[in-house]
C-alpha cells in the first residue's frame, strides 16, 4: 500500500506538470456536439460509412461520450483519420480534481484487492489530474489506420518494452484483440485490417467502455 501511495504521489507532480498531448493529425473540420450526434443517429439506423474516409465522428454520438464519462461534449472535431471528443475546459478541469481526490481517498482507506487494482487504481489517480493540468486535451479521441498496421502494432509492443516491463493488458472482447499499454500509456485494437487507437481523460474504465461502443461501429 506504501508503494502505492508513493507512486500516487510521483505521478501527481509528473500530472501537474503535463504540458504534452496525444500526437494528432492535422484538423479536417470542427463541428458542435448537435451535428455530431445527428449524423451518429444516422449511423444507428443503419446508416453507417466504411473505408479509410468514414466519418468516425458519427459513429459515437456525444450523448455517449457525456454518459460515459459524465462530462457534457462542448465540441466534436473530425480528424481526417479519428475523431475527438471535448468538454468545456472549466468542467473538465473541475472534473479531473474530484476523480483523482474520490480516487486517491478510496486507495488511502481501502487496501486494494491485488496489485493490478492497485496500478489500476493509480492511473485513474493520474488521469484525473492529467484532465485538471491540461483541460483542452479531448475526452476522448480515436484514430483509425488501414496501412502498415502489423508495423504500427510491433511499435506500440516496443513501446511497451521500452517502458521497462514490456508488458501489455489484454482487454477482452473488443475486436481481434486489444491492449492496454503500461499504466494506460496507449490503448489500441485489432480488427481486421485495421488498427484502432483509443484515449482520454477519463478514468481507465469510462474510456475502455467507450471504446467498446465504437469499435464495433468501425468498419
Amino acid at each position: 500500500m506504501r508503494r502505492i501511495l508513493v507512486l500516487s504521489l510521483a505521478l501527481t507532480g509528473a500530472a501537474c506538470g503535463y504540458a504534452g498531448a496525444p500526437a494528432t493529425h492535422a484538423d479536417a473540420s470542427t463541428a458542435p456536439a448537435g451535428r455530431a450526434n445527428e449524423a451518429a443517429e444516422r449511423t444507428a439506423r443503419g446508416e453507417r460509412p466504411s473505408g479509410p474516409s468514414a466519418d468516425v465522428c458519427a459513429l459515437l454520438p456525444a450523448a455517449e461520450v457525456s454518459e460515459v464519462t459524465g462530462l457534457p461534449i462542448d465540441r466534436v472535431q473530425k480528424k481526417p483519420d479519428g475523431c475527438e471528443w471535448y468538454a468545456r475546459p472549466d468542467t473538465q478541469r473541475q472534473k479531473g480534481v474530484d476523480t483523482a481526490r474520490e480516487t486517491f481517498k478510496k486507495l488511502s482507506a481501502e487496501e486494494p484487492k491485488s496489485a493490478d487494482e492497485g496500478v489500476k487504481s493509480v492511473q485513474n489517480i493520474f488521469n484525473g489530474l492529467r484532465g485538471a493540468a491540461s483541460p483542452t486535451q479531448p475526452v476522448f479521441a480515436v484514430t483509425v489506420q488501414h496501412g502498415d498496421v502489423d508495423q504500427a502494432e510491433l511499435f506500440f509492443k516496443g513501446a511497451a518494452a521500452m517502458n521497462g516491463s514490456g508488458h501489455l493488458d489484454a482487454i477482452e472482447g473488443l475486436g481481434d484483440r486489444a491492449f492496454a499499454g503500461p499504466m494506460g500509456a496507449f490503448f489500441y485494437v485489432r480488427k481486421g485490417a485495421a488498427l484502432i487507437t483509443f484515449g482520454g481523460v477519463g478514468s481507465r474504465e469510462q474510456t475502455i467502455a467507450l471504446a467498446r461502443r465504437i469499435v464495433p461501429r468501425i468498419q
